[in-house]
This record gives structure tokens, sequence and C-alpha cells, in this order.
């Protein structure tokens, strides 16, 4: 009987270090998506000025400020994927 004791604690620490591996994933799952919807927003701001600026060193300078956005976008969805991924 003490040795299923010992092993039920074992289990508990297992499940405790797990369950807590978990959260850490989703909360950085959650800051990940966080972080992709501000820089959607942030798109569609530019897109906006965009659209309105008529001097063309302005438009240049927003063009490539919304190139180096989109990318930062791209590479957080790719990683919300792949967590997905992994964890299904």
């Amino acid at each position: 009987m003490p040795e299923s004791s010992r092993v039920m604690k074992a289990l508990k620490k297992i499940q405790l270090f797990l369950d807590a591996e978990k959260r850490e994933q989703l909360k950085r799952r959650e800051q990940i998506r966080d972080k992709a919807k501000i820089l959607k927003k942030r798109i569609k701001a530019i897109k906006r000025k965009l659209q309105a600026e008529l001097s063309d060193d302005t438009r240049m300078k927003l063009e490539d400020e919304l190139n180096l956005i989109k990318a930062k976008r791209r590479k957080a969805i790719e990683i919300l994927k792949q967590i997905r991924k992994d964890r299904g």
C-alpha cells in the first residue's frame, strides 16, 4: 500500500508540472494573439494614412513600415499555427 501512495504522489507532481507547462503555453498564445491584433489595427491605420498621403517620400516610408508590420504579423500567425499544431 505505501508504494501506491508514492506512485500517487509522483503522479500528482507530474500532473502539476504538466498543468503549469500548459498554462504557460496558453499564456504565450494569448500574448501572441494580442500582439497580432494590435499589428492588424496598425496595418489598417497605415493604409488609411497611405490613401491620404500625397508626398512620395512619406508614402515610401509608410509602405516600408507597412511591409515590416505585415511581416511581423505573418510571423505571429505562423507561431500561433505551430502552437495549435503541436497541441492538436
